[in-house]
């Protein structure tokens, strides 16, 4: 890749702030020295979205590693930290559409998981930009078939989807990582998800 970005959602909650809690995130080219690229030590029980440019800490390679650390060092504090959504891309390959107009938006797009995890029912939106045929169904963390939530026409516009938590023949599935994952409109896309029962 030419620039190498890190990109994924963060969660931090703190009960007692100016304790000495914080969530770190750090970067190695090698997995053995380490750079700082991120220290928060402010509670936000909410998704944050975060960007990491690679190269601004480290050279980057095959060997790039990054590490999340959740420091509950205070005495009696309480700290929730969790990281979703991780993935990296090519940021150089990303279009900037200077002068090129507004941007065509993709044919199919399936929202994220609500909630996530989920102890029971997950709900998720397939967005479709024409009326067609649509496949959506939850997979295992092997690829597995689980469960069928649609096959068949659907509008254009949101096409809102439950899952109980049941398999194809109704039995319950076991914790785990699932994928939901959907073919629509010529693409295909996919959202994971935590069953935690």
């Amino acid at each position: 890749m030419t620039d190498p970005t890190i990109g994924f959602r963060r969660w931090y909650y703190m009960n007692t702030p100016g304790e000495p809690d914080s969530l770190l995130i750090d970067l190695s080219s090698d997995g053995v020295n380490w750079v700082r690229a991120r220290t928060i030590r402010e509670s936000h029980p909410d998704w944050h979205p975060e960007l990491i440019r690679v190269k601004d800490y480290v050279v980057p390679g095959a060997a790039v590693r990054v590490r999340f650390i959740a420091q509950d060092e205070g005495v009696s504090g309480i700290v929730e930290a969790a990281i979703d959504d991780l993935e990296l891309h090519d940021a150089a390959l990303l279009p900037t559409h200077v002068g090129e107009g507004p941007e065509t938006p993709p044919h199919a797009v399936l929202g994220a998981p609500r909630p996530n995890p989920a102890s029971r029912t997950t709900t998720i939106t397939l967005r479709l930009k024409d009326a067609g045929r649509a496949h959506v169904a939850v997979y295992d963390i092997a690829g597995r078939f689980v469960a069928l939530l649609h096959s068949g026409n659907a509008t254009a516009g949101l096409l809102p989807l439950t899952w109980d938590g049941r398999d194809s023949r109704g039995r319950q599935a076991a914790s785990g990582v699932y994928w939901i994952r959907a073919d629509a409109g010529g693409e295909k896309v996919a959202r994971r998800f935590v069953l935690a029962r």
